[in-house]
């Protein structure tokens, strides 16, 4: 009995050291003297919050699917998540302040929407009887050119193989007009051939990006490692990744065209000139704004939070990525500033198998350390303009007095302008994105009690609209009531000025600054694309992309360290 005690004894002495010295190598310390535990599950980051940011951690822990192996941890440097995303509720609806809404020949945001359970936003009742809308080119003197804003025509065959893929969505979202031809044949009446050339330019250009990125096959994902690479394999010529203005007169367009047709939708859209944007970039921008709008119902920040609690990671608001270095027990290094509500700054570092950037490189001042040969600023760097963008609502409509016409003169929905419009601040656009019928019962006497249900009729019904205006720099109150025709003492129901700095990049040269995917082993890139073309879809599309492969690259290595080859 002596012999078994002393033995149990020591099995127990024996474990608990054992234990304990498992324990000791399994923690390990942090420059601040903060201890980390360190698993055998694999650690992924991902800088940025917004869509980019938001899809890469979905679709990465959508393919886990039954693996629970992979962690995921966002840092976001902001307070709120969706970056350039931002909706807000007023005036009995929500407003997009941020960044353009998508369109319906967006797939990735339509296929993230259906994928997390949302549903678009139905067009409003207006649009479905077909209401004409208008859009007008102002030079400065008088409107050169204007015609209805309805969306681009489909065919039959189009639209049915649509609705079969994306369902009742499509049918939502998407309308036939009037053969578009008819529009083209206005426009060849005045412009020559111009038209023609260009509308056939667009169709197989944007049919190639349509492309870009896409699945092959239903049963199986598709990824790519260069941004050149795929838009070679989408079948993109190298010429619409140049100027647009080059891009396009190379083609033989005329100048007028391209002045009074082409430039005021770039201009509109990018708050650049044709000789600023890539060709690309310019023939999106004219086709965006001939096709139905495409949000999420209550706002287009429903689907950055949906997409980020579905994917169960653990975000880090106020979190911003200082540097990235080698690691220890896992390849990366990462050290964060964390900004506590007292403004006081602390640091700590984490350690990941796998880092997704999806922020711009060139503006998140992210430093990489050790041996990460890794530019933070390579060359050439694009020039990145910000964007000045102004919401308000209103039951003054712009005014014929701001542009010198007479006051009997019935102004377009959608005001865009050419590069030499005579107002200062420049204006790119002016459009008139909503409405609102609201009931006014100022001073009006309440329902008797001998009559609860008749109240007297005097209440005003008031016809509010909601506008957009994207000028080249802050337009003030002022030059805002001159426009609309409101008086000096006009009160705006709801009025919204955002600045949104380092928001398009400017063209500047065929070559892409980064082109490669994986910048490092297993450090993901997702800005690039917004080198070629900074929208909403394009930050999807990227961070799909990056999504699978990071699960793709990740898997590899699990199973390599598994069986050992």
């Amino acid at each position: 009995m002596q012999v078994s005690c002393l033995t149990i004894c020591a099995v127990v002495w024996f474990s608990s050291q054992l234990a304990s010295s498992n324990a000791e190598n399994q923690l390990h310390f942090n420059r601040n003297n903060q201890s980390d535990h360190i698993t055998t599950r694999k650690r992924v980051a991902v800088v940025g919050a917004g869509l980019a940011g938001a899809t890469a951690a979905y679709y990465l822990h959508d393919s886990i699917r039954e693996f629970e192996d992979i962690d995921i941890t966002i840092f976001e440097s902001w307070q709120q998540i969706g970056e350039r995303i931002k909706s807000v509720k007023s005036r009995g609806g929500t407003i997009e302040i941020g960044a353009p809404a998508a369109s319906t020949h967006d797939w990735c945001f339509l296929r993230a929407m259906r994928d997390v359970g949302l549903a678009p936003k139905e067009p409003d009742w207006g649009w479905k009887f077909h209401r004409k809308r208008t859009v007008g080119v102002w030079n400065g003197e008088g409107f050169v050119n204007t015609g209805p804003h309805e969306p681009q025509c489909s065919t039959w065959w189009e639209l049915m193989r649509m609705v079969w893929r994306d369902g009742r969505t499509t049918w939502l979202l998407r309308k036939v007009s009037p053969p578009m031809w008819m529009e083209i044949g206005k426009l060849m009446w005045k412009y020559g051939l111009s038209p023609w050339r260009f509308h056939r330019l667009v169709s197989l250009d944007l049919k190639a990006w349509d492309n870009f990125g896409a699945d092959l096959y239903p049963w199986q994902r598709h990824t790519f490692d260069s941004l050149t690479s795929e838009l070679e394999k989408a079948g993109l010529p190298g010429e619409a990744l140049g100027s647009a203005g080059s891009y396009f007169r190379s083609l033989n367009l005329s100048a007028a065209f391209l002045d009074e047709v082409i430039e005021p939708y770039a201009r509109a859209r990018f708050g650049q000139n044709l000789d600023d944007v890539r060709g690309l970039a310019a023939e999106i921008a004219y086709r965006e704004f001939f096709s139905p709008v495409m949000a999420v119902t209550d706002g287009n920040a429903r689907l950055v939070d949906r997409l980020i609690t579905l994917s169960k990671a653990d975000l880090n608001l106020n979190s911003r990525i200082k540097e990235i270095r080698n690691g220890h027990s896992k390849r990366y290094n990462l050290v964060a500033e964390l900004y506590s509500p007292e403004t006081t700054v602390v640091e700590q570092w984490e350690e990941f198998d796998a880092v997704v950037i999806a922020t711009p490189l060139q503006l998140s001042g992210i430093v990489f350390g050790g041996s990460l040969n890794i530019e933070p600023h390579p060359e050439p760097t694009p020039h990145f303009s910000e964007q000045h963008i102004t919401h308000f609502a209103s039951e003054h409509y712009p005014s014929p007095d701001f542009f010198n016409l007479s006051s009997t003169t019935r102004l377009p929905n959608s005001i865009l302008t050419t590069a030499n419009n005579s107002h200062i601040p420049d204006v790119f656009s002016i459009d008139n994105i909503d409405s609102v019928i609201r009931i006014d019962r100022t001073g009006c006497s309440p329902p008797s009690a001998s009559r609860p249900g008749d109240p007297d009729d005097c209440d005003t019904v008031i016809y509010e609209g909601i506008f957009r205006i994207i000028p080249s720099d802050t337009i003030h109150n002022q030059t805002l009531f001159k426009m609309i025709g409101c008086p000096s003492d006009c009160q705006l129901p709801f009025l919204h000025r955002q600045v949104w700095p380092f928001i398009t990049p400017a063209y500047v040269g065929h070559l892409l600054p980064i082109d490669d995917i994986e910048i490092a082993p297993s450090l993901y890139y997702i800005g690039g694309g917004d080198d070629i073309l900074s929208s909403l879809e394009m930050s999807c599309r990227m961070g799909f992309n990056v999504g699978v492969k990071a699960f793709l690259d990740l898997d590899e290595a699990q199973r390599k360290e598994t069986w050992g080859s």
